[in-house]
This record gives C-alpha cells, structure tokens and sequence, in this order.
C-alpha cells in the first residue's frame, strides 16, 4: 500500500469540470479505499471506464448529490 501526498491540481485539470466535482460519487459507488472491489472489478478499471464513458455519467452522479429527485 502506497501512502504519502497526492498532488490533486494537475488530476482535476485533466479532468473536465463535471467529471472532476462527480469524483465523490464516483468514489462512493466505487467503493470506499478500503474496499478492494466493487462487483468484483477494482477501482482502476472503474476509473479507466469513468474517463471512456460519455458526459451523461458524470452529470447522472453530479445529480445524485445535488436532488433527491433523479429522472432518467
């Protein structure tokens, strides 16, 4: 396990914005850093399909944390 400081500037700006403020939810429904898997696929290969997926995930966990309303 790898511990230390992580530079967090240079990862959001190779993110676009929403991806960048959905990465909480991203890391909730990932699984915590104590969790080695989340349907038996680890976080990397989460993150590797999160960066392919189009914008409509982002926006879709960006709406989990700011409505209790969520429509299709």
């Amino acid at each position: 396990m790898a511990s230390g400081i992580v530079e967090f500037n240079p990862i959001l700006t190779a993110l676009c914005a929403d991806r960048a403020k959905a990465l909480p939810s991203f890391h909730a429904f990932t699984g915590a850093d104590n969790t080695g898997r989340f349907a038996g696929i680890g976080k990397a290969t989460w993150m590797s399909m999160y960066l392919k997926a189009d914008g409509h995930v982002p926006r879709c966990l960006l709406m989990l944390s700011q409505t209790r309303n969520v429509t299709k």
